[in-house]
């Protein structure tokens, strides 16, 4: 049975889904379930520093330019965002970060059939300084008509630490304020 979407996909009728996903290159941080139209898709910031190699942040540009691929294909989007242990982390990392979400999030942007999305940033302990900006680029997300962050259909934003359920940053509240306020457009 075909995906939901695929009649809104620009395509031959007789190409199946199996043949569209197959010309999809695959990434070890997407991840995508066609019975459920889900796409999850992981930031892994547990650099261990500047240098170019599989732990920094060049990973992260292929993956962003594979994104896009399953924009028409996509109703459901989780993203996580993974941060080293603050003591062990590199900030001087934090403006490339920064650019890196804003670019996956100028590719979510553009994903015309979005109704649910979720992000969780995952991080030992909270810390401000760690992943206030990071965070607040998260506030470009605009996927509706009401171009309102986080407001697409079901959405959330959840800090999760040590493994255990954390909190989610709820509209209107201090820390929402705060990120908001943040946001550079």
């Amino acid at each position: 049975m075909a995906s939901p979407t695929s009649a809104m996909v620009p395509n031959d009728n007789t190409t199946s889904e199996t043949d569209r996903f197959a010309h999809i290159p695959t990434h070890r941080y997407i991840k995508f379930f066609p019975d459920r139209n889900k796409l999850t898709v992981t930031l892994n910031f547990m650099s261990h520093g500047p240098h170019p190699s599989e732990e920094t942040l060049d990973h992260l540009l292929e993956m962003i330019n594979i994104l896009p691929l399953y924009a028409r294909e996509t109703n459901i989007l989780y993203l996580s965002i993974f941060f080293r242990p603050r003591d062990k982390d590199d900030l001087r990392l934090t403006p490339a970060r920064h650019l890196v979400i804003g670019r996956v999030v100028e590719e979510i942007n553009e994903f015309p059939y979005l109704t649910k999305f979720r992000v969780c940033l995952r991080v030992d302990r909270f810390h401000w300084d760690q992943v206030a900006d990071l965070a607040s680029a998260l506030y470009g997300i605009r996927t509706l008509p009401s171009r309102r962050a986080f407001n697409v259909g079901q959405s959330e934003l959840a800090f999760l630490e040590n493994g255990c359920r954390g909190r989610y940053i709820l509209p209107g509240s201090s820390l929402d304020r705060d990120l908001r306020s943040r946001f550079r457009h």
